[in-house]
């Protein structure tokens, strides 16, 4: 891979992780409007964030070897659009269950980042390197949170 195309494919996988943990936390701050919008418990809340997080862990291990047998940088894109679009499609719920399923899928999306996102970064560095190329994606990740949460937070006082 060439030093320009290099830089662009990392520079796009650092954007694609701080948006997609923007994305991600948005939900979060706003957890008493949608519990009020839709009638439920902290409970039945809760359930809506074990089952992104425990969907999002286990098949982390599905991406995991896909990214090992098949093109990663393709696998990474489907696996982001598995998790973006019902991530966008949740503004449009209309129950708790819709909720649940939107979140399930997103999940199974965002579970692709971490193990392809890591093979990129080792296949994009040399061994010598690789530490930086994982600050750069971890810390993609904590902003992308921190903005996420901000945006959260301004939507949830509008």
């Amino acid at each position: 891979m060439g030093h320009v195309r290099r830089r662009i494919s990392i520079v796009l996988l650092v954007l694609m992780a701080a948006f997609l943990m923007a994305d991600q936390n948005l939900l979060p701050p706003n957890y008493q409007q949608i519990m009020q919008e839709f009638g439920i418990s902290e409970t039945q809340m809760g359930l809506v964030s074990t089952i992104f997080v425990a969907t999002s862990a286990l098949i982390t291990l599905i991406w995991g070897f896909l990214s090992d047998i098949g093109r990663r940088k393709k696998i990474l894109v489907i696996g982001v659009l598995i998790g973006e679009i019902p991530c966008f499609l949740t503004a449009f719920v209309h129950s708790y269950w819709q909720l649940l399923f939107m979140r399930l899928f997103t999940g199974i999306g965002v579970g692709s980042v971490i193990p392809i996102g890591y093979s990129l970064i080792a296949d994009m560095f040399e061994e010598e390197h690789r530490g930086k190329g994982y600050a750069y994606i971890q810390t993609a990740f904590g902003f992308g949170t921190l903005f996420g949460m901000i945006i959260a937070g301004l939507i949830a006082s509008w």
